[in-house]
């Protein structure tokens, strides 16, 4: 049975899923004794398959296959997917599920990062967020369908107890590492991971972040991680980042003479005949290697993130916003296996940072003043330039220094205390405008 997700595809093994779904899952057709006795059976099925480690290995293939075929959340293995870990979380399991998905040499599995992923689907779900509109001067507020229940405040707190503990240390441990490698500090064959395992370290993290990011969008969630100071983990991440992972400057863009001339010689290339016999060299030369690569490549500028942006003070910063499903992957003419993990560019990781914080700050003078005694004020005003690894994450900064700066004067004055380094450009210029009508 383990052996299955390695043979099928998506279409194959919708049976399985569907097997242990009605095996574990409640029938809520059911009602009565006849549908408790049925309730408690399913619990106890769902107890023994995870208590099995046959289960439980049939359970983690099962979660890889999503990562394996890139599986979108329209996709009917997806849902069945999401109902097995809902009976799993009901029964107070998901920790030791987790748990027992985790491996030893990687800081986050990746049976570990579609868990992550099916709680933020889960949690997307059961928060069921609906606009409330109001026919007063109020701004349009969020209600809940479900109010939160005991097993979900627990894993909650599981979550953001590894997130603390092991995530966030180890790898900020791993870009520390990073920097001190391109500081000539350190030899690149001291980094412990190669390539891949950067890629599911990075999966990770981002499954993380956008999981509390969901949690964000509901009050009673935001005040249970202000509580517990999640700003500290965010902007020690963040610090990381902008030390040791350099900023990727803006390719040089061909002049206007340049592009005509090109097109000029090329379509008078195409009217001359060819006189000569010898083959061209692409005749000659062999088919490009293709490369296999963990995720799909994106334009660096793709940014999905981008238009959603929402400047008006009276909407949540993340409500309107979609975040990208998947991680954007390294550009599909560089070969995998030619790239050095040490030089892992960490890609939209440092904007979905400070979109969380943007989403923690707004409306919320106790999460100004926790950033401030963090050092997040400053951090925030070194993402307010140009990072072709973080499209547009100078207009996400600019948004999030808004919601820190606004009716907060000690924030404002660490902004007026700086000094000027140089001549600022246009650009900078208008930054500074945005900055001052904060």
């Amino acid at each position: 049975m383990t052996d299955i997700p390695l043979v099928l595809g998506p279409q194959e093994i919708e049976a399985l899923p569907m097997i242990i779904q009605g095996g574990i899952v409640p029938n809520l057709a059911t009602k009565g004794e006849d549908g408790k006795d049925s309730a408690d059976m399913q619990s106890v099925r769902c107890n023994i398959l995870l208590a099995q480690e046959a289960g439980r290995n049939l359970l983690r293939e099962l979660l890889i296959f999503i990562a394996a075929w890139d599986l979108p959340e329209e996709e009917l293995y997806f849902k069945l997917m999401i109902q097995i870990m809902e009976a799993i979380l009901a029964n107070g399991l998901m920790p030791f599920a987790y748990q027992a998905f985790g491996e030893v040499k990687d800081i986050v599995s990746p049976a570990q990062s579609m868990v992550i992923k099916i709680l933020t689907q889960i949690f997307r779900t059961k928060q069921g967020l609906v606009s409330v509109p109001s026919r007063e001067t109020v701004p349009s507020s969020t209600q809940r369908r479900d109010p939160p229940t005991r097993v979900d405040l627990l894993i909650i707190r599981y979550i953001f107890t590894v997130f603390r503990q092991c995530i966030i240390p180890e790898t900020c441990a791993l870009i520390y590492l990073q920097g001190q490698i391109r500081a000539g500090a350190a030899l690149p064959e001291d980094f412990p991971l190669n390539l891949w395992d950067m890629e599911r370290v990075y999966e990770g993290v981002y499954q993380f972040l956008e999981f509390f990011a969901v949690l964000t969008e509901s009050e009673d969630w935001k005040q249970l991680l202000v509580g517990w100071e999640i700003v500290s983990e965010l902007v020690t991440l963040l610090r990381e980042l902008d030390a040791s992972i350099p900023k990727s400057p803006l390719g040089p863009i061909p002049s206007a003479a340049a592009a005509t001339e090109a097109l000029g010689s090329a379509s008078s290339a195409m009217q001359e005949p060819q006189t000569t016999n010898e083959p061209s060299p692409s005749a000659s030369a062999p088919a490009p290697v293709a490369v296999e690569r963990p995720y799909d490549s994106l334009p660096p500028n793709d940014d999905p993130t981008a238009t959603a942006i929402s400047t008006n003070m009276n909407q949540p910063p993340l409500a309107a916003l979609a975040y990208p499903s998947e991680p954007v992957s390294p550009s599909p003419s560089q070969a995998i296996d030619s790239q050095d993990p040490s030089e892992f560019e960490w890609r939209n990781l440092k904007k979905l940072v400070v979109l969380v914080l943007s989403s923690l700050v707004w409306k919320a003078p106790k999460v100004q003043d926790q950033i401030r005694s963090y050092g997040g004020v400053e951090m925030i005003l070194a993402c307010c330039n140009f990072d072709a690894n973080n499209p547009y994450i100078r207009e996400h900064a600019i948004m999030c220094l808004r919601f820190l700066l606004e009716n907060n004067t000690s924030n404002q004055a660490i902004v007026e205390s700086l000094k000027p380094r140089g001549a600022a450009t246009a650009n900078e210029g208008a930054d500074e405008e945005n900055v001052g009508e904060a």
